[in-house]
């Protein structure tokens, strides 16, 4: 892969080692593209607190939550070091990033909790999509197992398609 991409060390990092390290020598990334992503960030017109014990949401933009249902995305993670769960709220009318969230200690549990608050207090329109992976697994059991959110969430039945298999003996 060095020969290939001709000692390109950004690109060896970036294509094939997948680094990523802000602001040190070794980054994948040209210092000029950093600058550029770092221009287009935007800061939270402000926080709320939400869940016992309490967790910040960080607010980008308001929505009309009734006329427009915002879409909540749930990426839910072990909650190792940078394993961070992450929730976006995503304005459906206009696709932009109205809310995020990210916790690397919330339990599944709790995660559960926050979204179930969320939408009951907040957003009661919001279409809910959590990642089902085997962690993802438990906050859709308790989500699934309240009657006031259950309509909320989003997911598909899919056919399973088995191979037939035969013993030779």
């Amino acid at each position: 892969m060095v020969r290939i991409l001709k000692s390109d060390w950004t690109s060896i990092r970036r294509e094939v080692l997948l680094e990523w390290a802000a602001g040190s020598d070794n980054s994948p990334f040209e210092k000029q593209d950093l600058e550029t992503v770092k221009q287009l960030i935007k800061s939270p017109i402000r926080e709320i607190w939400i869940g016992k014990p309490v967790y910040s949401f960080k607010i980008y933009k308001e929505g009309n939550f009734y006329k427009y249902p915002p879409i909540i995305g749930v990426d839910v993670a072990g909650g190792l070091s940078r394993d961070f769960s992450a929730i976006t709220i995503v304005d459906t009318e206009t696709t932009e990033v109205l809310a995020t969230f990210k916790c690397n200690f919330i339990s599944v549990i709790d995660l559960a909790k926050v979204i179930h608050e969320l939408v009951v207090t907040r957003m009661p329109n919001a279409v809910v999509n959590v990642e089902r992976n085997g962690i993802g697994h438990g906050v859709l059991s308790y989500l699934i197992s309240q009657p006031n959110i259950k309509s909320n969430l989003y997911y598909e039945i899919k056919d399973r398609v088995f191979e037939e298999k035969f013993d030779q003996y």
